[in-house]
């Protein structure tokens, strides 16, 4: 009780810590020293001491993508609120994780707005790649001349005077329309599915279907050093913490699923042109 008021005893923030007279600098990003060490030095430090860092890193990717699923409806609701585009929308999460006496991770707080100031050679070695890896993934989508023009309100539910896409819904041939929320509602009103069943999504795909496909495919083509955690192989067993299940979900899952070992087994077919879509 008696050093609860000592602040550089209790908290592992950097940007109090590093006022203390007796804190460490640490330049090499592999070693094990000092009061800032990077992922990987602590993956080692760890690995030495026999510990199996893999499992923990497995753990902590399990409990972000549950982290975030929580607050999905929200999200969900905004990005229909206010994005007409998904890839003009993008957020950079800081998440700070505890590890227990058991190596269990803990969330203990998640930054929407992570510091990214770069004080020391060890942050600019860190942070400098991960941002250009961010940026680069991210990417950004320059819309067609003939597109920056507001679409027709009968093809719009936005007031917002937005650039258009080939995408559009608008711009499809109305079976195409029709087919997709058909498929849609077909995934989506099944009451207790199967793997089996939910396989069955990749057997014809729709121009929607290619273009979200492609989209992601492309996505992670230019992901750098980020991983992704969701969609993946094993995603299938997160489905079910969705407050409601959302069927790109369930096809970018199954596509993971059946191609993740062998990308060039599934390729994704080009996309139809504009005159067949």
């Amino acid at each position: 009780m008696k050093s609860l008021g000592n602040k550089f005893m209790h908290l592992t923030n950097y940007s109090v810590n590093k006022k203390n007279a007796e804190y460490q600098a640490n330049a090499d990003e592999m070693a094990c020293q000092g009061h800032k060490w990077a992922l990987k030095a602590l993956w080692n430090y760890l690995s030495q001491k026999g510990v199996n860092s893999d499992a923990i890193w497995e753990k902590i990717k399990d409990v972000v993508v549950k982290t975030i699923i929580s607050s999905e409806p929200y999200v969900t609701s905004l990005l229909k609120m206010y994005v007409r585009r998904p890839y003009s929308c993008h957020e950079l999460f800081g998440f700070d994780i505890m590890l227990d006496e058991n190596l269990k991770p803990w969330v203990l707080e998640v930054n929407i707005s992570p510091s990214l100031h770069s004080s020391s050679p060890l942050d600019i070695s860190i942070k400098g790649q991960m941002i250009r890896d961010l940026l680069n993934l991210a990417g950004f989508v320059l819309p067609n001349a003939e597109d920056i023009i507001s679409s027709p309100s009968s093809c719009s539910s936005s007031t917002t005077s937005l650039p258009t896409s080939p995408g559009d819904k608008c711009r499809m041939a109305p079976e195409h329309v029709t087919a997709q929320k058909m498929k849609k509602a077909y995934y989506l009103t099944q009451k207790i599915p199967d793997q089996d069943f939910y396989a069955s999504v990749l057997d014809v795909l729709t121009p929607d279907d290619v273009r979200i496909l492609v989209e992601m495919e492309d996505e992670f083509s230019r992901r750098g050093q980020f991983e992704r955690i969701f969609p993946s192989h094993i995603s299938s067993r997160y489905l079910r913490f969705f407050e409601q299940p959302r069927y790109f979900n369930i096809l970018t899952t199954q596509w993971e699923q059946k191609y993740h070992g062998n990308k060039l087994k599934g390729d994704v077919p080009s996309l139809p042109s504009e005159s067949q879509v």
